[in-house]
């Protein structure tokens, strides 16, 4: 059975639709704008976003680790995605259950990497980490 919307349903959920776009989009011009960083390093990040087909939806994690100290990303992650490709959702499955022990403070980070690791694979998640471990190497 096909559910017809009616005019206003229709309205209204291309309305909600479009707001949740533009907010989305808006965590893509924040890191975008951020006039710390120079254009080289603003370039590779529009780039890794095109090549890996980052979807929209998806900013607000991206713009969540961005708010992360690039150490955080080369002391959790420079060598995780490379030597260990079966394995690399389990070792942050069980680098989140660290954290939850140690009580840490990088539960959510990693909790926010699982997630990207899960829709994506761990080539995406390698090619993010290395972009935003060189956060600090591009700044003005």
């Amino acid at each position: 059975m096909i559910h017809v919307l009616k005019t206003e349903e229709a309205d209204q959920a291309k309305t909600n639709l479009t707001n949740l776009i533009e907010k989305n989009h808006q965590h893509l011009l924040d890191i975008l704008n951020d006039e710390e960083r120079g254009n080289e390093w603003k370039n590779r990040f529009k780039d890794f976003v095109d090549f890996r087909k980052i979807q929209l939806e998806d900013m607000p994690i991206i713009a969540e680790l961005y708010s992360y100290p690039n150490d955080i990303f080369v002391r959790n992650f420079h060598n995780t995605f490379d030597f260990d490709k079966e394995r690399s959702g389990k070792t942050i499955e069980t680098m989140i259950e660290e954290s939850k022990r140690k009580n840490n403070g990088l539960q959510r980070f990693l909790e926010l990497f699982l997630l990207l690791f899960q829709k994506y694979d761990r080539l995406v998640v390698n090619h993010l980490n290395r972009i935003m471990e060189d956060k600090k190497e591009y700044q003005c």
